[in-house]
């Protein structure tokens, strides 16, 4: 289970994006997230749109573990 829905991502992301929240540390202080994770968020918003918030990255260690197969 994730640790922050969607919703919730696509909530902090739009109001990082109005510009009226006070930008990334208040947004990050207001919610307790780390900068990083609302960063995160927002770059896989640019190159994917709000579907890619649900998505998770692969690790090269998955990538190596599938090559084994």
């Amino acid at each position: 289970m994730p640790k922050y829905t969607k919703g919730f991502k696509i909530k902090l992301v739009l109001e990082y994006l109005s510009g009226e929240s006070g930008g990334l540390k208040s947004i990050t202080k207001t919610y307790k997230i780390p900068k990083g994770t609302l960063e995160l968020w927002i770059d896989k918003y640019k190159s994917g749109g709000f579907d890619n918030l649900s998505k998770k990255f692969k690790t090269i260690n998955s990538l190596v573990n599938l090559s084994y197969l």
